[in-house]
């Protein structure tokens, strides 16, 4: 059988999480600082296989504690556009080009995106 369940994951210590939020734990009928948590399984009664899962956030405002990070989706619309550009104006055997292009962009971005990127190796 099916089952769906919506928890609470309380983030109590946590202060600059981004989408941590002011949520309604049902269970103990208070606000607390956390996430949603929709989740989607197969259960035999005894035992619980998660299928999917979402983790949500408030959706007024005014209950989140902090946003989520613009420079994300920024860097990586920019680095969506740099692909799209090299691949409209170069010839796959052209590969010196993009790594210099995609390296070059790295370099221009963030602590947080340049740390997400530290380990990127190029293979022939």
């Amino acid at each position: 059988m099916l089952v769906l369940d919506d928890s609470v994951l309380r983030r109590n210590r946590s202060k600059a999480v981004e989408l941590l939020a002011k949520v309604y734990d049902h269970v103990f009928h208070e606000f607390v600082r956390g996430f949603n948590l929709l989740a989607l399984g197969w259960s035999d009664g005894f035992s619980f296989i998660p299928v999917s899962f979402v983790l949500l956030s408030s959706a007024k405002l005014r209950n989140r504690y902090h946003e989520a990070d613009k420079d994300i989706s920024e860097a990586l619309r920019s680095l969506m556009n740099l692909f799209m550009e090299t691949i409209n104006g170069y010839g796959i055997e052209d590969t010196e080009t993009v790594k210099s292009k995609v390296t070059n962009w790295i370099a221009s971005q963030s602590r947080y995106i340049k740390g997400l990127f530290q380990n990127l190796c190029w293979e022939s």
